[in-house]
């Protein structure tokens, strides 16, 4: 089982909902956990009149409605579930107490997600000085930077990159930079509507970065990470 842990105060659900369907399309067994503050996977995949806590969505499994790591494993013990079996276990982590020390250190990747918004860069820069104060343990962690929902503008991720000593933990040096068009908001925003993801709409260069980012993290090749988009594409999920 392999941990991935997406940090940030942005929002990073369509993209972690695109990669889980791919990597479940690979034959993946993937659980997404929901680590927001407010928990909003269950808005978005869910009915809105009853809270979720682990429901199956595009053959992948969502944990959603917890409060914290230690309470979703109480729910798995008491459904006789294996955490084990899966063979991913990725969270979308807003709220900074809601994951051991433990399974930060034992993370298989650790991920740093911003946008250009002013509101996510300094929000994210106090969740992170606030988050390593109560660890501070974990400060050798290295996080690999996400830039998402970029538009091609005066500001772009080399400003940002300007402000790394802001963060007190390591950062890589290469970060990868999502980039985002009219077709991907509209898909986006239809998703958190209907319910339904739809990757094939979604613009080249989008499916280019998520593939990239999906080959960097896990020991898939490139041919198996075609076929996995192939398939998604073509419904056969």
């Amino acid at each position: 089982m392999k941990i991935w842990m997406f940090a940030g105060m942005c929002d990073k659900s369509d993209v972690l909902l695109y990669l889980c369907t791919l990597l479940s399309s690979a034959n993946q067994k993937v659980l997404l956990v929901d680590g927001t503050d407010t928990h909003k996977y269950s808005l978005y995949i869910g009915q809105l009149d009853r809270p979720l806590a682990i429901t199956e969505f595009m053959k992948f499994h969502v944990a959603s409605g917890f409060t914290s790591q230690k309470e979703l494993e109480i729910h798995l013990r008491k459904e006789g579930v294996d955490q084990d079996k899966y063979d991913f276990v990725i969270y979308d982590i807003e709220n900074a107490t809601f994951c051991s020390i433990d399974t930060w250190n034992v993370a298989t990747a650790c991920t740093w997600n911003m946008d250009y918004g002013i509101w996510s860069f300094h929000k994210g820069t106090e969740w992170m000085n606030d988050w390593i104060q109560h660890n501070p343990a974990l400060t050798e962690l290295l996080f690999q930077r996400i830039y998402l929902l970029t538009v091609d503008c005066l500001l772009d991720h080399v400003f940002m990159d300007s402000c790394r000593g802001r963060w007190p933990v390591k950062m890589t040096n290469e970060s990868i930079v999502i980039p985002w068009d009219e077709v991907d908001t509209t898909l986006k925003l239809a998703t958190k509507h209907v319910r339904e993801l739809r990757i094939k709409p979604l613009s080249r260069r989008y499916k280019r970065v998520l593939c990239r980012l999906i080959e960097q993290l896990t020991p898939l090749d490139q041919r198996q990470i075609k076929r996995a988009l192939l398939q998604v594409e073509r419904g056969n999920i």
